[in-house]
């Protein structure tokens, strides 16, 4: 199994997306942190997490289950940024073709949004809206 040919497979579908990106400022695997300022980045961003990968192999085929976890971290002062934000990746990926990056072999087959929801960040300034998909892939 190969986590690195989905997480790029994600980053890229969300990156082509040009309805997400006009109302984002990036898409990251790891975000600059408070005391790095030259590092800042902008609200509202992305953030793409793999949870776990569950092989699911027949006699004939090999393949995986990977749930990936997509953060959308928005400062509005309500969730309807956050909201949108979500319906837009939502269209973009549930039940959508989705390719593995060149150099990758193998076949994103499935595609589903698990759940969505968005709640206010502990800081009481954020909204973090949490997206969990399912990705099911043959011969990776």
């Amino acid at each position: 199994m190969n986590n690195d040919c989905i997480q790029r497979a994600v980053y890229n579908s969300l990156t082509g997306n040009s309805a997400i990106m006009d109302l984002i400022t990036g898409v990251y695997t790891v975000v600059p942190q408070p005391g790095e300022p030259e590092k800042n980045i902008d609200f509202p961003y992305l953030t793409i997490l793999l949870n776990a990968t569950t092989p699911f192999d027949t006699k004939t085929t090999f393949g995986t289950e990977t749930l990936v976890q997509i953060n959308i971290w928005s400062r509005s002062n309500n969730t309807i940024e956050a909201e949108l934000i979500s319906d837009k990746i939502w269209n973009a990926v549930h039940h959508q073709a989705m390719a593995l990056p060149l150099g990758c072999s193998g076949q994103i087959f499935l595609v589903q949004v698990e759940s969505a929801n968005i709640s206010l960040d502990p800081d009481g300034h954020t909204q973090n809206g949490l997206m969990r998909l399912r990705i099911s892939a043959s011969d990776i």
